[in-house]
């Protein structure tokens, strides 16, 4: 992940550690590394907005929506 602002790094951490995972930092503005993350972000966010409209599925279960794209995707 890049170093952004969004999460919190401790709770990131202490998260991971529960799910034992591992949390990989790339290096400060380095687009090669990013750049791949945040496309496949957009693409499910996409995804799941473009699902939300076309079966008119309630709004407060577009995270039950984005982790379901996300199955499918993977």
């Amino acid at each position: 992940m890049d170093r952004g602002k969004e999460y919190s790094l401790k709770k990131l951490a202490k998260l991971a550690d529960n799910l034992r995972r591992v949390v990989e930092l790339i290096t400060l503005y380095n687009l090669e590394q990013d750049s791949i993350s945040e496309r496949t972000i957009g693409i499910l966010c996409e995804r799941t907005r473009t699902a939300i409209i076309n079966i008119d599925i309630l709004q407060f279960l577009w995270p039950l929506i984005f982790k379901l794209i996300v199955l499918i995707t993977n």
